[in-house]
């Protein structure tokens, strides 16, 4: 491969992508003696006289192109164009132009549209995965507010999308009236959030690896949308959609937001339940065999869908509903209070060696770091928070904290240990 490279004077990854049949030289009448050994160890000659190309220097190819594309796509995509360009500028014949790469991501159906739902994209790439079960995540994240024409769909985004049943309509803000969209920007706020949904195909039982998520949509909102559409609009990605295409979604991922939870609670019977839709008698309901001495386990054994938080945001609230200034938290009559982890770094008694804790460890400007919480669960502040009576209920909710980090996030922990700290938890 290396010398049909450099016998045509290809040193650099762009005319390589430009012109990717680099043995169409074969079909060539040339006399060298370099060109006819390489042609020689590279092709079988067939009794015709033609030259057929090996197909292991085919498909090496075909996976060096296709490498070649996704990290260019994925070095654009992480560090923005202006990194892309410095880099591509001071490294010459590296990286392609930006024009070839918006060429190919164009021409690669990895362009998406606002509110669009990839269904049938996801069918494909569940098909080369060779994969039927998956996991769905919805999640919102603040975005900048900002108004943009999309030349694709001839539609306006930075809206919020309009819902019907829970999902949004697509390019539903496309006008040629200057008066319409004056009336858009005048009457209509900006979306603040910007809504996600993500497909996790869940691992074959004959495959190792684990596939990489789907980007199944995006599109903006206000946050105004009800538990009722939210539960419409998982029913859409499931039924409507994903079942008709031979996907099947055995759960939603998102964090405890108060419009996510009582979806949550509803579609799976979990004290409440919906009168007119018994979700559980569909025939892709599965049994969940519960321990008989469960009884603080409150959820039905039909189940549709199963329901997870994601881990890191459970620790991390765990920790804040600590920090807030209104909560008053006790176990018995002992308080737990953040203030008795003041006073263990304030005391000249301890140095940051006894305990491992600063003050931006229990008092973080970002609520969701993970790393402070950790700390707030190490043995050694165990031993200091022990030593004294009046701190045993802090002890207790931090012990709870390690518990949880170490059923839900550490990987070494098996499912035994997971379901033994799971049940400690209830208890």
């Amino acid at each position: 491969m290396v010398d049909i490279l450099k016998f045509q004077s290809i040193t650099s990854t762009q005319p390589l992508i430009r012109n990717p049949n680099i043995f169409e030289i074969f079909n060539m009448n040339c006399s060298e003696s370099s060109f006819l050994m390489i042609r020689e160890r590279s092709c079988f000659q067939l009794d015709n006289g033609t030259f057929i190309v090996k197909i292991g220097l085919i498909n090496n190819l075909n996976c060096l192109l296709e490498f070649l594309k996704q990290q260019q796509q994925k070095q654009i995509k992480t560090s923005g164009k202006l990194t892309y360009e410095f880099l591509r500028l001071n490294l010459p014949g590296s990286l392609s132009h930006l024009s070839l790469l918006n060429s190919l991501i164009s021409s690669s159906n990895s362009r998406i549209s606002e509110g669009e739902f990839r269904f049938d994209q996801l069918q494909k790439h569940f098909d080369s995965l060779n994969v039927q079960y998956a996991f769905g995540s919805e999640d919102y994240t603040g975005i900048v507010k900002r108004i943009k024409y999309d030349s694709t769909t001839n539609a306006f985004t930075g809206f919020p999308s309009l819902l019907d049943r829970g999902v949004p309509i697509k390019s539903y803000y496309q006008t040629d009236s200057f008066d319409t969209l004056k009336s858009w920007f005048n009457s209509i706020d900006k979306a603040s959030l910007l809504n996600v949904h993500m497909i996790q195909p869940v691992q074959s039982t004959y495959n190792s690896s684990i596939p990489s998520p789907y980007l199944l949509s995006a599109y903006g909102i206000d946050n105004i949308a009800t538990a009722n559409d939210i539960l419409q609009r998982w029913w859409y990605i499931l039924f409507n959609q994903s079942l008709q295409r031979n996907v099947r979604i055995i759960g939603f991922s998102s964090d405890a937001d108060p419009k996510y939870l009582p979806a949550m609670r509803l579609m799976s019977g979990f004290l409440g339940a919906l009168p007119n839709f018994q979700v559980h008698q569909y025939p892709q309901a599965f049994q969940i065999k519960i321990r008989s001495h469960w009884s603080w386990f409150y959820l039905g054994e039909q189940q549709l869908l199963l329901f997870f938080q994601d881990p890191t945001h459970l620790v991390t609230k765990w920790r804040n509903r600590l920090l807030s200034a209104t909560a008053e938290l006790c176990l018995g009559n002992q308080s737990i209070s953040i203030n008795y982890l003041h006073d263990i770094i304030e005391n000249d008694t301890y140095s940051k060696l006894d305990h491992g804790l600063s003050k931006s460890d229990i008092n973080p400007k970002y609520r969701q770091n993970f790393s402070s919480c950790l700390k707030l669960t190490s043995n050694d502040l165990f031993n200091i928070l022990n030593a004294t009576a009046d701190t045993r209920g802090t002890l207790l909710y931090f012990q709870v904290l390690k518990m949880i980090i170490v059923a839900y996030i550490e990987k070494t922990t098996t499912i035994v240990e997971s379901e033994y700290l799971c049940t400690l938890d209830y208890i």
